[in-house]
């Protein structure tokens, strides 16, 4: 069957992405499941802190508990897609620091010619 997607939204958010996600799940016909939350309760924060067991400081940590919550009443295993903005050099701070790699040793510019022409064509999906 085809590839299953699961995403998250919380109310009235700049960082909601169920509408971009939507959109790569249409492109690649996957089944997507989309489901929106109320804003997180402490509960949820005292769970994915637990779950963690040990110290961890990433802001990503709630919203990829409860996203791997909604997953899991769906699949049992799942790939997470944490990274991709470094990978494809989503951040505004990338495109300063691919230039001052260009401008290093032969390996490290083959590298930032190699982010550069994957965040291009991420960008022409996105349109």
């Amino acid at each position: 069957g085809p590839v299953r997607t699961f995403t998250i939204g919380f109310p009235e958010g700049t960082q909601d992405e169920t509408a971009d996600a939507g959109l790569v799940a249409d492109f690649f016909n996957c089944r997507s499941t989309v489901e929106r939350l109320d804003w997180p309760k402490v509960e949820d924060l005292i769970a994915a802190v637990t779950a963690v067991h040990e110290p961890f400081a990433d802001p990503s940590l709630l919203p990829t508990f409860l996203v791997s919550r909604v997953a899991a009443r769906g699949v049992k295993v799942a790939l997470a897609g944490d990274g991709a903005d470094e990978l494809f050099a989503g951040y505004p701070w990338f495109t300063t620091s691919l230039q001052q790699f260009s401008r290093r040793p032969k390996h490290y510019a083959d590298w930032a010619q190699t982010i550069q022409v994957g965040s291009a064509q991420s960008q022409r999906y996105a349109r």
